[in-house]
């Protein structure tokens, strides 16, 4: 039965360890499985009553399990290997003792009270951290210092040891699985706590970052009206002039500008559709519809037309006319578009071309492919570019500075509509007369042309 006890002690105090890693309980398994190794040598030699084997069997490991558990709440440094010192050194005295034929009072009763009194006072000590724990303490560290006291054969204590050794035993069992209850419920309570505690501060940092968003938001929308009065006011100076004598070349130039922002006051209009919609957390959903690709890029080409002069470059539109894509426009050709062929415009070599064109796999998938023979960039840049997530300055064939922000604008863009992009490029190199190339992939499933 005894050895039963241990074991149950032992499996209890496992559960305490793989639930919290802590090696506090490791060591208490080391001084049970001392005790059952104890209490197996005397069986096996028949050394002693069983009644000094019951008490050195269990009260040693339960009197210091409780005080090492008890230094942990009032936060007394433990010398583990010395109170596993202490309880052999107790068992060699308690051979030694037995061998002069000392009864069992003799024997226990010092060690006993030794360890009784200071897990009294560390009870006590728990009381004001957690009283059903702190009870319990105290409670059987007096029964552990009645026991001591038997040596002065006060008529009310005499029970028989053997009966009050098994009613500890019994009693310290129940503790321990009362003791795995207690911790869960104390760890419930900390968690429901910290978790109390984390809802305070995600509120109070949601306050921040709404405050945060507000004003975002306050300037974009003071930004985009302030914008739009600029480019409304641009269209009718336009338009103005438009109606006056004009030459061949200036009336091409006002086309073109006002080409642009026609363009420009149909994204300022999205933008606001766009806001209205992310803002209200309506139901309606952005306008996405069939567009005619190979007339997008003419627009797009249209408003590059002077940078496409300057640098005395050409796009070669290789487009089926017929070919519709199902995108969110504007932004299509303005954000993605544009901006690819802005980076393909700035990093081309003078008097070379940019060509578009798709081509359609054996999975039915479109490839929107913008070629340019410039610079090219190395392989480290390209991977890079790959996984961007944030602006890279690089600058163009005529110096034009820039953050590299169109890129990651686009790739936000590429997202939003579905698509992937892959970018592919050869570095160039004049000592070699090997020529730049760089090559923008926009996928598309099947779904998404026609």
């Amino acid at each position: 039965m005894i050895a039963f006890i241990i074991l149950l002690n032992i499996c209890l105090q496992a559960v305490f360890y793989l639930q919290t890693k802590d090696k506090e309980y490791f060591y208490q398994i080391l001084l049970w499985l001392l005790s059952l190794m104890y209490l197996g040598v005397n069986l096996l030699f028949n050394q002693g009553t069983m009644t000094m084997i019951m008490a050195f069997a269990t009260i040693m490991p339960s009197m210091l399990t409780l005080a090492l558990i008890s230094s942990y709440y009032t936060k007394l440094k433990i010398n583990w290997m010395g109170y596993i010192l202490f309880y052999l050194v107790s068992i060699g005295l308690s051979f030694f003792l037995n061998s002069l034929n000392m009864n069992f009072i003799i024997t226990s009763a010092p060690v006993a009270l030794a360890v009784g009194l200071p897990t009294f006072i560390m009870g006590v000590r728990i009381l004001k951290h957690q009283r059903h724990k702190g009870f319990l303490y105290v409670a059987l560290a007096i029964f552990l210092i009645l026991q001591s006291v038997h040596m002065f054969d006060y008529p009310f204590l005499r029970t028989d040891s053997k009966n009050l050794l098994w009613a500890f035993a019994l009693i310290y069992t129940l503790f321990q699985a009362l003791s795995l209850i207690f911790p869960a419920i104390n760890i419930t309570r900390k968690e429901e706590k910290i978790t109390q505690d984390l809802r305070a501060q995600v509120k109070e940092q949601t306050k921040e970052l709404q405050k945060a968003l507000d004003l975002k938001d306050i300037t974009y929308q003071v930004l985009v009206h302030d914008f739009a009065n600029y480019v409304f006011a641009l269209i009718a100076n336009l338009r103005a002039i438009k109606r006056t004598d004009l030459t061949e070349g200036q009336l091409k130039i006002a086309n073109t500008n006002s080409s642009i922002l026609e363009k420009m006051k149909d994204l300022i209009r999205e933008i606001r559709q766009l806001e209205r919609i992310l803002n209200t957390n309506s139901n309606e959903e952005m306008k996405f519809e069939y567009k005619n690709l190979h007339q997008l890029i003419c627009e797009v080409e249209k408003a590059y037309t002077p940078k496409l002069e300057s640098k005395k470059l050409k796009i070669i539109n290789d487009i089926p006319k017929e070919l519709e894509v199902y995108v969110y426009e504007p932004f299509f050709s303005i954000s993605i578009i544009g901006n690819y062929l802005s980076n393909a415009i700035k990093f081309s070599n003078p008097n070379s071309s940019i060509r578009v064109f798709v081509h359609i796999n054996e999975m039915q998938n479109l490839s929107i492919t913008i070629e340019d023979s410039g610079i090219g960039m190395s392989q480290d840049d390209l991977e890079k570019l790959n996984r961007a997530t944030s602006p890279r300055r690089r600058t163009g064939t005529h110096k034009e500075s820039g953050i590299g922000l169109g890129t990651l604008i686009a790739t936000n863009y590429i997202r939003i509509h579905g698509f992937q992009v892959v970018f592919d490029s050869q570095e160039a190199n004049p000592k070699e007369n090997i020529p730049g190339r760089t090559t923008i992939n926009i996928k598309l499933n099947r779904k998404q042309y026609r």
